[in-house]
């Protein structure tokens, strides 16, 4: 078997053909962090960065789970509450949050994670559907280290999370 990437976030695998197949090379191509089709076991991430997601809608946690799994180790939280919990006993790289959510707010939760000596240092991205300048200016003033409003660009999303993580 011969492992080469071929593109970033994809590995290729290239499988020779033995006795019992009679068909030359087999190309298999994986996004880590998905489910490998031919083995139905999952496909590392490319890298060992934490991050947290604090997400109360399913589907947008689901999307995003998917999208950063392929590079990171995930875990969720579908409420502020649980995410400040999960932050205080998870050592994360970097925390995505949500805005407007049960519990305790993303502005809250920022707040709260940048006035914790343990927790201080970990980048926080606020990501929402609250698009007025003075929401910006609040997740700002609470400590967010970026503020990305939905829609969004998973690409864009990705390039923050990766610089953010880089800079720390």
């Amino acid at each position: 078997i011969v492992v080469a990437g071929n593109k970033p976030g994809y590995i290729k695998f290239t499988a020779e053909a033995d006795s019992l197949w009679s068909g030359g090379t087999d190309i298999i191509t994986v996004s880590p962090g998905s489910i490998n089709t031919v083995t139905g076991k999952p496909v590392n991430p490319l890298n060992k960065y934490k991050v947290l997601i604090v997400e109360d809608d399913n589907d947008v946690r689901e999307f995003l789970k998917e999208e950063l799994g392929v590079y990171f180790e995930v875990v969720a939280e579908a409420d502020g509450d649980a995410g400040l919990e999960r932050a205080r006993n998870y050592d994360a790289d970097l925390i995505i949050s949500d805005v407007v959510m049960p519990g305790c707010s993303g502005f809250e939760l920022t707040r709260k994670l940048k006035t914790d000596f343990n927790t201080s240092h970990i980048p926080v991205i606020l990501l929402t559907a609250m698009t007025s300048v003075d929401n910006h200016v609040k997740g700002v003033e609470c400590g967010a280290d970026a503020y990305i409003t939905k829609p969004f660009s998973p690409r864009l999303l990705l390039t923050r999370a990766f610089k953010l993580i880089e800079q720390r």
